[in-house]
């Protein structure tokens, strides 16, 4: 169960609603948790925009194009964050909308969600799958990065488009029912099994996810090593080891542990709204904190961006260049 719905369930448990019969009143009564939330995400939505700016700002030291392509994406699962938090926030605090208008804001919030979910592991792979190709360009065929290799890259954006394709069948699944449920009576047993078919996807979605965000560990550790065993240098590698690598996998734990708790515990409206909180933080702290090393990348001195095949090719076949612009004017 992705946070837009925690959160619409603590935000229909406070019991906080003010006297205005419509949107976002004045006079907000709502529990202290509550408003805790609400604080949170907006300091992530903020957050988050200032490293949008200064991400597009930075994309110019990377250069050429074709390497900039990691840092496009980047800048798409940003904004997606933005507005993840954003909405995410105007949900915890319009506390009098109408069903339909909290189903749609609900379904919109959790799809921003899942882009940014899915796609920020995607750019990880992405760079490690560029950073891989100068990796074998600086050392030719002394060195084969697994991260450059087809297969790999295959198996990543494979994993991606899946764990995507099903978060959207949860959504989508979701969204039918809810059209369904306030068009129609419900049985217990149709609710029963909408229940049963809804954990499942959950289910799915957090392991699928967690095997992501242990790709992405596993990736950069791999690279690193060989990397370090080629003597070659790779700050941008370390870099994302040592400052992105810990919160995907904070991340990945901290989903399955919700999946756990949301599967077998009977959580009061005290302990959901300490979960919804707890989550927020974990969440956005791990995000802004992988956005921060991914933007450290992009302003480190002395970067290869690029393969340089065609000084390995000369170097290949004997010479420098300039012997060869020598022998070339005799």
């Amino acid at each position: 169960m992705d946070k837009s719905v925690i959160v619409a369930l603590a935000k229909g448990r406070s019991g906080g609603r003010g006297g205005s019969s419509g949107g976002i009143d004045d006079s907000w009564d709502a529990p202290a948790l509550t408003k805790a939330c609400f604080a949170f995400e907006i300091i992530w939505a903020i957050t988050a925009l200032v490293l949008l700016i200064f991400i597009a700002i930075a994309l110019r030291r990377v250069s050429p194009w074709s390497a900039r392509g990691t840092y496009l994406l980047l800048i798409f699962v940003t904004l997606a964050f933005v507005v993840w938090s954003t909405l995410n926030a105007v949900g915890i605090r319009a506390t009098d909308l109408d069903t339909t208008t909290i189903l749609q804001l609900n379904s919109t919030t959790a799809f921003f969600g899942a882009v940014n979910g899915v796609f920020l592991p995607a750019v990880v792979l992405y760079l490690l799958h560029l950073r891989g190709n100068v990796l074998r360009g600086m050392k030719g065929n002394t060195v084969a990065p697994i991260a450059s290799r087809f297969w790999k890259r295959i198996l990543d954006w494979s994993w991606v488009i899946l764990t995507f394709i099903f978060y959207m069948a949860q959504l989508g699944y979701r969204e039918s029912w809810t059209n369904k449920m306030l068009g129609s009576i419900i049985t217990q047993d149709i609710f029963q099994q909408y229940l049963n078919i809804t954990y499942g996807l959950a289910h799915t979605v957090t392991a699928l996810y967690f095997l992501l965000c242990l790709n992405v560990f596993v990736s950069l550790v791999v690279h690193f090593v060989q990397s370090k065993n080629a003597q070659a240098g790779n700050p941008v590698t370390t870099r994302l080891l040592i400052l992105a690598a810990p919160f995907f996998m904070i991340r990945a734990i901290e989903a399955v542990v919700i999946d756990i708790i949301l599967s077998v515990a009977t959580l009061t409206t005290s302990s959901n709204d300490a979960l919804v909180i707890a989550e927020i933080i974990i969440q956005g702290t791990c995000e802004i904190m992988i956005l921060i090393a991914l933007l450290s990348t992009m302003i480190l001195p002395n970067v290869q961006w690029a393969a340089q095949k065609a000084e390995v090719s000369i170097m290949e076949h004997g010479g420098t260049p300039m012997q060869q612009q020598h022998q070339h004017q005799q």
